[in-house]
């Protein structure tokens, strides 16, 4: 008898340190993200769990920013919604159980059909952020996951931090300027150059665009830099916009062959795409010697404009530098600093 019950008892001993095991690996988690004041995004509940977790639900506790509500549906229901084809089987039905008033999220389904190894989004909310939203941050507490073999393990509390992009101040027209924008490592991603008319209508115009180190022109099957031009934006539907573009003074020179304005709701007129290298972290995208055409063949010059690309905090512009301890991004040391993004004594810096 007294074996028998050191067996059981190191038999639960083996199984409350496979729980804790599995507490610690699994848990639920939501990525950071940004949201415009008075706009919509949908957010998934993602779980995190190692190959071989047999997780088949969870309840957990969500709470939310001031400012930040669950949007309803047509029926006044609250969009709140488990992901589908993330159980094993095909024939579970996930139920969701979500209270408004007390913020608790039952999850679970009709067969205990276990998560896939492969899952990460399970439940997606629909947010909506007040006029007056200033961020804030989103917590999971009191997170308990079920396993088969009817075990319950519990997990730390996890956080998310919800922010509010910055208002850019729109330049004085005219001028030519692109939002700050964020691009992850080896990302392609597509942002348009905005046109801020002024006084008189605008037919053409030139610049030159500065990249940061790291963050590249793609080219198309041709080889040719996708630079090209937004439809639909000048007065005269017959009208060609030509785009020139030069990779190697990063000059821009876009006009059209009917003298044809820009229409007075024209904001993007040409459109980049651009490619992150694997070691980009940011930097500033710069867009100088504007020049624009204007009909009467008169011309007009506007002041240089600056994009932050994934909010280069800490990096400063700089002319020229030396140091004993420069290194370029991608961890090389170098004697003196050209155009680009560099590591000087600790610190990032960006030369122009």
């Amino acid at each position: 008898m007294k074996r028998n019950l050191l067996k059981l008892f190191a038999l639960t001993c083996a199984m409350l340190v496979n729980a804790s095991a599995w507490a610690q690996s699994s848990t639920l988690a939501i990525d950071p993200f940004t949201i415009e004041k008075g706009a919509t995004k949908q957010v998934a509940i993602k779980l995190v769990k190692e190959a071989g977790t047999e997780v088949i639900g969870f309840q957990c506790n969500v709470e939310l920013p001031a400012g930040l509500t669950i949007t309803k549906d047509e029926e006044e229901e609250l969009n709140v919604n488990p992901v589908s084809g993330t159980v094993k089987s095909s024939k579970a039905n996930i139920i969701l159980n979500y209270s408004e008033t007390t913020g608790v999220l039952l999850v679970y389904n009709d067969r205990n059909s276990a998560y896939k190894d492969d899952v990460e989004g399970v439940v997606l909310f629909e947010f909506k952020a007040s006029d007056d939203f200033a961020g804030g941050v989103i917590a999971l507490k009191n997170i308990v996951l079920s396993l088969t073999g009817n075990q319950k393990v519990t997990a730390a509390d996890v956080t998310a931090e919800v922010s509010v992009p910055a208002v850019v101040p729109v330049p004085e027209g005219p001028s030519l300027y692109i939002k700050d924008f964020t691009i992850a490592a080896g990302e392609t991603k597509s942002v348009q150059i905005e046109l801020v008319k002024g006084e008189d209508p605008i037919i053409g115009f030139q610049c030159k665009i500065a990249l940061p180190d790291g963050l590249t022109i793609t080219l198309d099957e041709d080889q040719e830099p996708n630079v090209v031009s937004v439809p639909g934006t000048v007065t005269s539907s017959k009208a060609n916009v030509i785009v020139n573009y030069s990779a190697t003074s990063g000059t821009l020179l876009v006009y059209n062959d009917k003298n044809s304005p820009y229409k007075e709701d024209a904001t993007g007129v040409v459109e980049l795409e651009l490619k992150a290298a694997d070691t980009f972290e940011a930097g500033f995208i710069t867009i100088s010697e504007i020049v624009f055409s204007k009909q009467g063949n008169q011309k007009e010059t506007a002041s240089d404009t600056k994009t932050k690309v994934n909010n280069p905090d800490g990096i400063a512009d700089m002319k020229a530098a030396t140091s004993s301890d420069i290194y370029t991004i991608s961890g090389t040391r170098v004697r003196t600093m050209t155009r680009g993004l560099y590591i000087v004594n600790g610190k990032k810096v960006v030369v122009k």
